[in-house]
């Protein structure tokens, strides 16, 4: 690892003769380094792992989730065009000035705004981009404001006027929000303009993945190491993270700070300067300071890091790849010696925890979970029919797919199944009966992009499926006519399985939403523990390129839902159209 630490910021120079630096750097930037190396040490061996893993993905015979019959479109082939676009007026960063700019949600839900339409028509570059992971909307973003500097009076032990009043911002200001991270104000021309994009905002803020680097492989490698560091350093959920790689180690190493440095630098800040504005000052100064070192130790370990730990792919892929039917072979022994060892304690967990949340949780969600397949089936026979028609009159079917495809990915194609799943709010209203567990807002709005986004994959599927169908019976020799009625025929038949499936996983994922941090928490981290013996069915070409807490967790993940399957089974109504 390499670190960039930025040098000491000299509060003399801005607090004048009030006081000396109350930070401990030197405590500070050893916490930076220690968490720093730990990550980086565990992103090794995450990487090695993750690509041990997909090797053997790819020699496995299955070819993947075979409950579905319909078709996955291909990575190459998604849909990118923009999800939503329009002008709105944006505050600056440095400068607090507002400028009118040209916004465009891309289709993995980043927001990139430019100084013009005309700019992003010819394909220019945006004047920049929102990586929205992670953050929150607000319709009231200077009730936001205040909120927060009632936190900061009560930490510095303040009364709220002496710290100012919140920014005033103008009428129809939307905030994208996120502790420790840059805010984003955004003004559009009117109340109908908001509630436009309101629902584009929350769905990319909850869909969007944060993670710069799109290789799988470097993903899951990131996600694995980041949570095992999590883990390391003390904090048990160890998955609640979103951002970019930097972003997320930021989080990390500020949280820390927050909790391990602060306070003494809060109290010190508290004996040495009166309450006022020049306590304000000193503890905005604390801030930057902290974001600078931060910032600046994260770009230059990361940046280092990720090149030579990637730079190692080809040398490991060479030597794994020749064994792969020997890493399926003890990838299965693994697995099952893990199922075996913790399997006990998850049915207790789900027993626990599950059961009773069943009882309290699918009566809620299964009824419109079951009308809002009913509404995609009815989709799914509009499209096909007009599909039908089209390609049977001579249009060009080439186009006629390209269109079916940016069907699926619109916010406006389920604007009706929104407002149905809004009911998942009403499990607020029975938090009482959820026991150890307690539901938040939080948790309704994930389980409704969960239900939303299993619906969006599968019309995706359908027009895929249906699209595959049509151009093979045209390259087997049949007429276009035929070959949409075939591929029509087979692709409802399909349809008819995948909701049967796809309603059995939408109750076992919003089940899963409560019971599986519980289960981390009891089983997965207890059971890290008990790893070593198991190490030695590893062979020993592969023992210093696996990390068996990737096993670990996928294992549980199988059997979590597997059991959370039989409970949700019962509750879900058989669909035939």
């Amino acid at each position: 690892l390499y670190f960039n630490f930025p040098p000491p910021t000299r509060f003399s120079a801005t607090m004048g003769a009030a006081m000396s630096s109350p930070i401990d750097e030197e405590k500070m930037k050893g916490i930076v380094e220690g968490t720093l190396a730990t990550f980086g040490e565990k992103y090794g061996k995450s990487y090695s792992s993750a690509i041990v893993s997909k090797i053997a993905d790819d020699a496995r015979k299955d070819g993947g989730d075979s409950d579905y019959k319909l078709l996955q479109r291909p990575a190459a082939e998604v849909n990118k065009d923009p999800i939503k676009t329009g002008y709105a007026t944006k505050e600056g960063a440095v400068v607090k000035s507002w400028k009118k700019r040209f916004f465009v949600v891309r289709w993995d839900y980043k927001i990139e705004y430019y100084d013009k339409e005309e700019t992003f028509k010819a394909g220019g570059q945006p004047k920049g981009t929102i990586n929205p992971a992670g953050y929150k909307v607000s319709e009231d973003p200077t009730g936001e404001l205040t909120k927060r500097l009632e936190a900061l009076a009560l930490k510095l032990k303040m009364d709220v006027p002496s710290l100012g009043k919140p920014k005033s911002l103008p009428p129809n200001t939307v905030g994208l929000l996120r502790d420790r991270r840059r805010d984003w104000y955004i003004q559009f021309d009117s109340p109908a303009q908001v509630a436009e994009w309101l629902p584009i905002l929350n769905l990319a803020c909850t869909k969007a993945k944060g993670l710069n680097n799109p290789d799988p492989v470097a993903q899951a490698a990131f996600n694995s190491a980041f949570a095992a560091t999590r883990i390391a350093r003390g904090y048990r959920n160890a998955k609640d993270f979103s951002g970019s790689e930097d972003q997320n180690l930021s989080d990390l190493l500020t949280k820390q700070l927050e909790s391990q440095v602060l306070p003494d630098v809060f109290g010190k800040i508290e004996s040495e300067i009166p309450a006022g504005k020049m306590r304000s000052m000193a503890s905005d100064k604390v801030s930057s300071t902290i974001e600078t070192f931060v910032g600046g130790a994260v770009s230059s370990a990361w940046s280092a890091t990720s090149r030579a730990v990637e730079a190692t792919r080809s040398t490991v892929e060479g030597a794994v790849q020749p064994k792969a039917d020997l890493i399926v072979s003890a990838q299965d022994k693994v697995r099952a010696k893990i199922t075996d060892t913790v399997s006990p304690a998850v049915d207790r967990v789900v027993a626990r925890i599950g059961a009773p949340l069943a009882d309290v949780v699918l009566p809620v969600v299964m009824a419109p979970v079951h009308e809002a397949h009913k509404f995609l089936f009815k989709l799914h026979q509009e499209h096909l029919e007009k599909t039908a028609s089209a390609i049977t009159s001579g249009g060009d079917d080439s186009s006629i797919f390209k269109e079916l495809a940016k069907l699926a990915p619109k916010p406006a194609t389920f604007a009706e199944i929104v407002e149905k799943l809004k009911v998942y709010h009403t499990l607020l209203d029975k938090a009482d009966k959820f026991g150890e567990i307690k539901p938040g807002v939080e948790d309704i709005e994930n389980m409704i992009s969960t239900t939303l986004t299993k619906l969006k994959d599968l019309l995706d599927r359908v027009f895929y499926t249906l699209q595959a169908l049509f151009q093979k019976a045209v390259k087997d020799g049949k007429d276009k006519a035929t070959a949409i009625k075939e591929a029509s025929a087979e692709t409802t038949s399909r349809l008819n399985n995948d909701i049967n499936v796809s309603m059995l996983h939408s109750g076992r994922e919003l089940l899963a939403t409560f019971v599986m941090p519980k289960v981390k928490e009891e089983v997965s981290e207890p059971a890290a523990a008990q790893l070593e013996p198991i190490q030695s069915e590893v062979p020993d070409f592969l023992q210093s390129l696996v990390n068996l807490e990737d096993d670990l967790d996928a294992t549980i993940e199988d059997i979590v839902n597997n059991a959370l399957d039989t409970l949700v089974r019962p509750a879900v109504p058989a669909f035939q159209a």
